[in-house]
């Protein structure tokens, strides 16, 4: 199990009728989580952990250098190439 280190005080969130629960806006802007960020959920005992999933730009950028143009919206782009290669092989 990991260490949790707190920024401040522990904050206290509250779940809506739909079972969604509002992210404190420090700690959004803390991790940089925006609208459309995906965050990994799991559960570890009695815990529901959440954190950033790390896209595949943001994981590569800048630690290859490519011989063609890149897609703007890499992540996009990949999905995409699986779809279309799941639909031609299987």
């Amino acid at each position: 199990m990991g260490i949790l280190i707190f920024v401040g005080l522990p904050m206290i969130v509250e779940i809506d009728e739909k079972g969604r629960i509002l992210i404190p806006k420090e700690i959004r802007k803390r991790l940089n989580i925006k609208k459309g960020t995906k965050l990994r959920v799991y559960v570890d005992g009695d815990k529901i952990v959440l954190f950033k999933e790390e896209s595949i730009t943001e994981r590569y950028a800048g630690k290859y250098r490519a011989k063609i143009p890149i897609p703007e919206d890499l992540d996009e782009f990949l999905n995409t190439v699986i779809k279309e290669w799941w639909k031609e092989n299987t």
